[in-house]
């Protein structure tokens, strides 16, 4: 079955460009220019990620991409011709999983997509090494899979957190008895090169 994702951007061309680059690559694509009918969309179908302009007609992307957050755990991607890198920290800050400048590289836009789904479900678990320990941490009634990139209740739930919440936990529990700044964490979680 094919990933389901949804691009959302007033620009017809570069919905377009996005369309035909994301159906070669195999996925089911939606669209929406106007954030309303996006959400109109989203009530009637899922989607394993979302493409979203920052700046629309009736909107800006980073509101609708946490307004969507809350009841989806698709993956967002925020897509702008900004280049401001406040911008980005902040996008990613608030429910961003990544963020993409215009003009972008086509195999470049395919390839963090493909990162952001294996990081959003966790898929990273089958590139552990078999000659080393996985990476689980317990704390009070929480279980943090770095491998993996899943929190678990006591229960075994999982709990959902977006990329960069849970970059920031792994750091946190891989250092449990270091004291870390907020530069400390953005260098160890790789945010560093991602915004360069």
């Amino acid at each position: 079955m094919s990933d389901a994702v949804l691009v959302i951007d007033d620009d017809k061309q570069v919905c377009q460009l996005l369309t035909e680059l994301l159906e070669r690559d195999g996925y089911a694509v939606s669209v929406a220019h106007l954030f309303e009918s996006a959400r109109e969309i989203i009530q009637r179908a899922s989607f394993d990620a979302v493409i979203v302009d920052q700046i629309m007609p009736d909107g800006h992307g980073l509101e609708f991409a946490q307004s969507i957050r809350r009841n989806t755990d698709a993956a967002i991607i925020v897509l702008t011709g900004r280049l401001d890198p406040t911008d980005r920290i902040l996008a990613l800050e608030l429910a961003a999983d990544d963020y993409i400048t215009k003009p972008f590289h086509n195999r470049e836009l395919l390839a963090r997509l493909r990162a952001v789904l294996r990081r959003t479900r966790g898929d990273r678990s089958a590139d552990v090494s078999p000659d080393r320990p996985r990476q689980v941490h317990c704390f009070g009634r929480f279980e943090v899979d770095v491998d993996a990139r899943q929190v678990r209740n006591s229960d075994g739930a999982p709990i959902r957190l977006t990329t960069q919440e849970f970059d920031v936990l792994a750091v946190l529990v891989s250092n449990p008895h270091a004291v870390l700044a907020r530069e400390g964490i953005i260098e160890s979680a790789g945010w560093r090169k991602s915004a360069g």
